[in-house]
């Protein structure tokens, strides 16, 4: 057990150390304004006269983070914002579904549309009825004429 806590502390100090002296050799960031996205800096200072290539790509990478544009981030919350809008109506209509097929009112829900066919087709049948009245009518009364 204590070969494994000093192990564990040694594994943080070094840690530890090793983040230190990275964040250390970073250049200091004077001021930056949230809404131009830009870093203002007093002028040339001690960290632009020799900069290896590892310290460029450093650099590189810190002023990316900083300098991210508004718009990526409005980006990530309208995309994420979306995609939770169209799972929330989703389940909401799975729910009205599963509710109905529950529920016996689907039943009666059936019963206005089977209501309305039937008035259609009686409307329908009737009108037929007259047309076939007409024509044997005509019919008679034409063969009336013809004697």
């Amino acid at each position: 057990m204590a070969q494994t806590n000093s192990f564990h502390r040694l594994f943080l100090m070094a840690l530890c150390s090793m983040l230190c002296t990275r964040t250390m050799s970073l250049p200091a960031v004077a001021a930056y304004s949230v809404r131009s996205g830009t870093v203002e800096t007093d002028g040339k200072g001690d960290w632009e006269q020799s900069l290896s290539i590892n310290d460029m790509e450093t650099l590189k990478l810190l002023y990316d983070i900083i300098a991210r544009p508004k718009r990526h981030a409005d980006g990530l919350f309208t995309s994420g914002y979306s995609k939770l809008l169209g799972q929330l109506s989703a389940k909401d209509y799975l729910e009205s579904l599963i509710a109905k097929r529950v529920s016996n009112d689907l039943l009666e829900d059936q019963f206005p549309v089977k209501h309305q066919s039937d008035a259609v087709f009686t409307d329908n049948y009737s009108r037929y009825g007259k047309q076939m009245a007409i024509k044997k009518y005509l019919k008679s009364a034409l063969s009336n004429k013809r004697r």
